[in-house]
């Protein structure tokens, strides 16, 4: 968290945790000095703030990022054949179709599955992909450290696209690397500006 947040916006980018776990771990965050509450005007609420001290953990989160790229690279590396995530914190996330997607790493493909805000990340090649992203080990890691964005890597070649370019947001929700999801009225995919921080 290296923005200000409210409790609703963190609830929503947590799914799955108890609102009273959430204040929980909000306290103790807050006694231990890593995060403030700063109370807005009327109606605005409550937005809890990333302290000085709690940016001194940023080289550790990253650390933290680093290592679990590793997964992302090869969803095996730890014996396990799947590996499943819960992505409806992103915004508009239940607007997303079903879809199977591609990542190939420095030539060694794993297939994403997205299916009603989870998204399943197995090792092998996608019998029907809607789109595969092909990178490399190096962009993982600077990617992870957060040196540089999907965005920035597609741009300078580091990340190139099989498939329709307009899949691109799709495959960026699904993958939930936005924290907000739009359809246009056409039905086509919009890309969002709201990506993770």
């Amino acid at each position: 968290m290296k923005r200000s947040s409210r409790y609703a916006e963190l609830a929503r980018r947590l799914p799955g945790i108890g609102t009273s776990v959430l204040a929980h771990r909000l306290r103790k965050l807050e006694s231990a000095g890593l995060v403030e509450r700063k109370v807005g005007a009327v109606g605005v609420g409550v937005k809890y703030v990333v302290t000085e001290r709690g940016l001194g953990l940023g080289d550790t989160l990253v650390a933290l990022r680093r290592w679990g790229v590793t997964y992302l690279i090869d969803p095996s590396a730890d014996g396990v054949d799947r590996h499943s995530y819960d992505i409806r914190y992103v915004e508009g996330i239940d607007e997303l179709e079903d879809a199977e997607f591609g990542l190939v790493v420095d030539g060694r493909p794993s297939v994403l599955r997205f299916r009603h805000g989870h998204l399943d990340h197995t090792v092998g090649v996608p019998t029907h992909p809607v789109l595969v992203v092909h990178t490399t080990a190096g962009f993982m890691d600077r990617w992870a450290a957060g040196t540089s964005s999907w965005d920035d890597g597609l741009h300078c070649g580091e990340v190139e696209l099989t498939g329709p370019r307009g899949q691109w947001g799709r495959w960026l929700a699904a993958t939930g690397y936005l924290l907000a999801y739009r359809r246009e009225r056409n039905g086509r995919d919009a890309d969002s500006p709201v990506a993770q921080q």
